[in-house]
């Protein structure tokens, strides 16, 4: 079969590899409808490895080189001996992490947390390939409402109301977004339903900014603003009580920390590709938590349900849909020269799953 594969930092080829193996005990093999490019990918193929591991990894045995890719949909082909919640011909998504059960986290059910904790395409061989064999217990159906294409977002959205989650967000409670892409853009769609009083999106000028707004988003611009100095302005100079910081730069999380409240919340979605310097004394001087999160929290049944029913619509934030055969050129590559004219490409990787 057709896979994208990571070899090393901005080497993802795509090569013809052995279809996975029938499902064993506990697993289900899947055929892959769609995968959406997750900055994560993108991060790994310009800077890896990150989280891409070049020595075994302690789970799963497995190292680079790895098929890439972990946000998707598909079609359940097989099932494993022990299997009797899933079926062939089942739509399908699923969780991008596979956990050992026993360590404190997995204790806790905080499963993206586990010590050996192997995630889709980065721990284990990962979904830009046409099938995929993994484990059934990360793995859920999706109603009949919900389309494959849109599916391929539940993963991103489990994200987003993990991060809504950790950051405690009350009704009432001013939030700010910073970035405007796939995750900030998922965000807001998220915070558009909720309780909260007022809500602000950070982007720069551009189709990012101009989509946000056509979701309904109230923008500010840093390049033509001081946007701390304009959310406090906004928030009767207190600042906002939380913070959602997407954009992964130190220069975003310095706005994050100077835009928060006393005693405020900002949370960290964004991945660095190096150590970042930041200024301390704004969380020490303020009591400000700088909360981090890793994953999605397995929150997969709210994201399923709030895509099925509407409120969270991904159709607007698609910038290209392209087939497997082009993940690298027009996925990858396309993606990091051209980064503020795309939010989210879909990549089809069966031509006859497309609905």
């Amino acid at each position: 079969m057709r896979a994208a594969v990571w070899y090393g930092q901005q080497d993802t080829r795509l090569v013809d590899v052995p279809e996975p193996p029938a499902p064993g005990r506990g697993e289900v093999k899947i055929k892959v409808a769609w995968v959406g490019v997750c900055g994560t990918d993108l991060h790994e193929y310009a800077a890896g490895p990150i989280f891409m591991p070049i020595e075994p990894h302690p789970l799963t045995g497995k190292c680079a080189p790895l098929i890439q890719g972990h946000e998707f949909s598909g079609i359940i082909e097989a099932v494993g001996p022990d299997i009797d919640r899933f079926k062939p011909g089942d739509r399908i998504t699923a969780d991008s992490a596979t956990w050992c059960g026993e360590c404190w986290a997995c204790q806790r059910r905080e499963y993206s947390l586990c010590d050996k904790c192997a995630f889709l395409g980065l721990g284990r061989d990962g979904v830009f390939a046409e099938y995929v064999t993994m484990p059934a217990d990360g793995v859920y159906q999706i109603p009949p409402e919900l389309s494959l294409e849109k599916a391929s977002f539940c993963e991103p959205t489990a994200v987003a109301i993990h991060a809504l989650r950790k950051g405690r967000m009350l009704p009432g409670d001013s939030v700010l977004v910073i970035g405007a892409g796939n995750q900030g853009l998922l965000t807001w769609q998220i915070l558009k339903h909720s309780p909260a009083h007022k809500v602000f999106v950070a982007a720069r000028k551009g189709m990012r900014a101009d989509l946000a707004r056509q979701l309904g988003a109230e923008v500010l611009d840093p390049t033509e603003i001081d946007v701390p100095a304009e959310v406090k302005k906004r928030t009767g100079g207190d600042g906002v009580d939380l913070t959602i910081e997407t954009a992964g730069q130190p220069e975003t999380v310095a706005m994050a920390l100077k835009a928060t409240r006393k005693m405020g919340r900002v949370v960290e979605v964004g991945i660095f590709e190096k150590p970042a310097q930041l200024e301390l004394n704004d969380l020490v001087f303020n009591e400000i938590e700088l909360i981090g999160i890793l994953n999605n929290g397995g929150e997969f049944p709210q994201a399923i349900q709030m895509l099925a029913d509407g409120r969270v619509d991904p159709t607007p934030m698609i910038s290209n849909r392209i087939s497997l055969e082009d993940v690298v050129e027009k996925g990858f590559k396309e993606c990091i020269v051209n980064k503020r004219s795309n939010v989210k490409v879909l990549v089809n990787c069966n031509s006859d799953l497309r609905d």
